[in-house]
C-alpha cells in the first residue's frame, strides 16, 4: 500500500530554491535540503533522486517562470526602449534581495551539473534574442543590436548580483536608467 505525500512538490521546489539561493549550489548539502523542506533524505530521493537531479528540476521550473514573464516583455509592441526598461525593471525588482538562479550559476559554472549549464546557456541566448530585436528596432545601425543586448546581459549578471545589497539597490537602478537615456539619445 502506497503512502500519501504529506507534501506539495511546488512547496518543496520553492523551498529548496531558497536554500541554493542562499547557500549556493557547492555548498548545500542534503542535511540543508531535509532541514528547509522537514522531509527526509528518502522523501527528497524518491521524489527528486539526489542533490544534482534535484538542481535540475528547480532550475527548470525558474527558467519557465522568467520565460512565462520575460517573454510578453519583449514582444510588446512596439518593440524598443520601452521593453528593455521593463525587462531590467523586472531584474531589479523581482531578484532584490533572493538573487537569480541563472546568476548562481554562472558564478558556480565550476561546479553545477553540466546539464544546468546548458540550460542556462540556452536562456540566455533567448534573453540575448529578446533584447536583440527591441534594440534593433531602435538604434540607428541594428547590426549593433546584438553587441548591445550580450552587453546588456552581462550588465544583468552584474545587476542581479549586486541587488542583494541594499546599499547597491537604489544605485543599480539609478545606473541602468542613465545608460538607457544615453542609448535612447544617442541611438534611437
Amino acid at each position: 500500500m502506497a503512502r500519501n505525500k504529506n507534501y506539495e512538490r511546488q512547496a518543496v521546489i520553492e523551498q529548496v530554491t531558497q536554500v541554493f539561493l542562499a547557500k549556493g549550489y557547492e555548498s548545500t548539502s542534503m542535511a540543508d535540503l531535509m532541514e528547509s523542506t522537514g522531509l527526509n533524505k528518502k522523501s527528497l530521493y524518491n521524489e527528486f533522486g539526489n542533490k544534482e537531479a534535484m538542481f535540475i528540476v528547480i532550475l527548470a521550473a525558474f527558467i519557465e517562470k522568467e520565460r512565462n514573464y520575460v517573454t510578453p516583455i519583449f514582444s510588446h509592441q512596439p518593440l524598443g526602449l520601452t521593453n528593455v526598461r521593463a525587462f531590467f525593471q523586472h531584474i531589479l525588482t523581482e531578484f532584490n534581495e533572493t538573487g537569480c538562479l541563472l546568476t548562481l550559476c554562472i558564478n558556480e559554472a565550476s561546479c553545477i551539473p553540466e546539464q544546468a549549464l546548458d540550460m542556462v546557456n540556452q536562456s540566455f541566448l533567448g534573453l540575448e534574442k529578446g533584447l536583440t530585436a527591441n534594440l534593433a528596432a531602435c538604434l540607428a545601425d541594428a547590426s549593433q543590436a546584438e553587441m548591445f543586448a550580450r552587453n546588456m546581459l552581462s550588465l544583468m549578471l552584474g545587476y542581479a548580483s549586486l541587488t542583494r545589497s541594499p546599499a547597491l539597490r537604489a544605485n543599480n537602478k539609478k545606473q541602468l536608467n542613465a545608460l538607457l537615456d544615453f542609448i535612447q539619445q544617442k541611438a534611437c
